[in-house]
C-alpha cells in the first residue's frame, strides 16, 4: 500500500500474508489519536457470512467490544478511533473472533496533520507465552538501572526471547526521526511463537 501525491507517494508498507483464514485473531499493537490513525482490515474469502467479534484492549480502562457481518466475498475495514469515545486516543489490542474463517490485519498511519508513514502486519491466530522477534536495536543511550532497562544494548543489534507466565501476543515496532521530521519512517513485525 502506497499514499501520498507531493511527492508521489510519501509512506507506505508492505506485510507477509496470513498462511490460512481463521476464526480466531489477534493483533499486539494500535494506537489512535491526533498522530496515529490504525485500522483492522478483515476479509471474508468464503461463500457464507462472517459474523465477526472485535474486541479492543486499550492500555487503561475496560474492553470494548463490537459485533457486524462480514459479507461474502468481501471485506471491511474498521477504524479503531472511532469505535468507541475511550477508544479515542488510546494504545490498543484488537481480538477478532469470526463464525467463518476470515482473514485479518491490521494497517497503522501517523503523522499529523497528514499521514508521512504507515506499517502493517497481518494478526496471528493464536497466543503464546514464549516470542521471538527476530531482531531489535537500541540507538539512543539508555540509563538508569531503575527503568529496568539494560545499558549494554546502547547501539547495538540483538535477538530476544520473550516469555511470559501467560499466553501473549508480541509485535514489534520501531520508529525513527529524519531530515527533523519526527518519526518519519517506522516498521512493525508480528514476533514468531517458539515451537515446543
Amino acid at each position: 500500500m502506497y499514499f501520498g501525491s507531493n511527492p508521489v507517494w510519501t509512506g507506505g508498507h508492505a506485510a507477509a500474508g496470513a498462511t490460512a483464514p481463521g476464526t480466531n485473531w489477534f493483533l499486539a499493537e494500535g494506537a489512535t489519536g491526533s498522530f496515529f490513525t490504525t485500522f483492522v482490515l478483515i476479509a471474508n474469502p468464503g461463500d457464507q457470512p462472517a459474523e465477526i467479534t472485535l474486541t479492543f484492549y486499550p492500555e487503561f480502562g475496560l474492553p470494548v467490544t463490537r459485533t457486524d457481518v462480514v459479507a461474502p466475498g468481501q471485506r471491511m475495514t474498521r477504524n479503531i478511533a472511532l469505535e468507541d469515545a475511550s477508544l479515542a486516543s488510546a494504545a490498543v489490542a484488537t481480538r477478532v473472533t469470526s463464525t467463518q474463517p476470515v482473514i485479518v490485519e491490521r494497517s497503522q498511519y501517523w503523522g499529523s496533520p497528514t499521514w508521512v508513514e504507515s506499517h502493517n502486519s497481518v494478526g496471528v491466530p493464536h497466543a503464546s507465552r514464549e516470542w521471538v522477534p527476530a531482531e531489535s536495536r537500541v540507538t539512543v543511550g539508555v540509563t538508569g538501572a531503575e527503568d529496568g532497562l539494560v545499558p549494554e544494548l546502547t547501539d547495538e543489534t540483538f535477538g530476544t526471547l520473550i516469555q511470559s507466565t501467560q499466553p501473549i501476543i508480541v509485535e514489534r515496532s520501531l520508529y525513527w526521526n529524519v531530515n527533523g521530521v519526527i518519526w518519519a519512517a517506522g516498521t512493525n513485525a508480528t514476533a514468531a511463537p517458539t515451537l515446543h
